[in-house]
This record gives C-alpha cells, structure tokens and sequence, in this order.
C-alpha cells in the first residue's frame, strides 16, 4: 500500500505544481485532499481497518493515534489531524473558513509536506 500512498502524494505534488503554475484554486484543492488520502490510506492499512465502512475516518485515527503515541509521535499525530481538518476545508468549504487555508497556495504547500512526513513515520509503524 506504501506505493499507493507514495503515488497519491506524487500526484499533490502534481497538483500543487500545476496550481502555482496557473493560480488554481481547485488545483491547490485537489492538492490538499490527495495529500490527505495519501496518509489516511496508508493508516488505514496499518490499522487493519481497510474493510470499514461505517464511520471509517474516525475510527482509523482513534487507532493510527494510539498506535503513534506509543512510538512516541506526537506531532505525527498533530500533523494527521491538521491535514484531516485542511482536507474538509477542500472539499466542502466555499470560501475556506480556517485561516490557514485562506491562502490556498500555502495550505497545499503545507499539505503535501506534512503528508511526506506522516507517511514517513507510518512506514516505520
């Protein structure tokens, strides 16, 4: 699944190059929410949770995080959840209300290097 993942991010990375390049929005948004299941696949898969279905989202990181936690991955953690919350922000919020994600090139920015380090610290979990 790591290579899924890793594909995932190669496409934020796509994405976010590409919204730079044309100043687009829904660019730097597809960016944000790739970088976001490019993590969330992988902690599901290490989570053993790949077959839910119902409430699927909170249940992998009631368990990624406990897991984390005791690899002692606090800001792991901290950098999931912010993804989690950026992700909402590109999919479903027009105008963006968090204020880190009124700048759409910053948060796609953010985004897709957060997920490089969260994928880095699953791997290893």
């Amino acid at each position: 699944m790591i290579a899924n993942s890793r594909a995932l991010l190669a496409i934020a990375q796509e994405l976010l190059t590409s919204g730079i390049i044309e100043q687009n929005e829904l660019k730097y948004r597809s960016a944000v929410s790739r970088a976001y299941y490019s993590v969330f696949l992988l902690a599901r898969e290490k989570t053993r949770l790949e077959n839910e279905v119902h409430d699927v989202h909170a249940k992998v990181f009631q368990s990624i995080r406990i897991s984390l936690l005791r690899a002692g991955k606090f800001i792991t953690f901290d950098k999931m959840n912010e993804l989690k919350e950026h992700r909402k922000q590109a999919d479903y919020t027009f105008p963006a209300t968090n204020a880190n994600c009124m700048d759409w090139e910053k948060c796609a920015t953010n985004a897709v290097i957060q997920a490089g380090y969260a994928l880095n610290h699953l791997e290893r979990l």
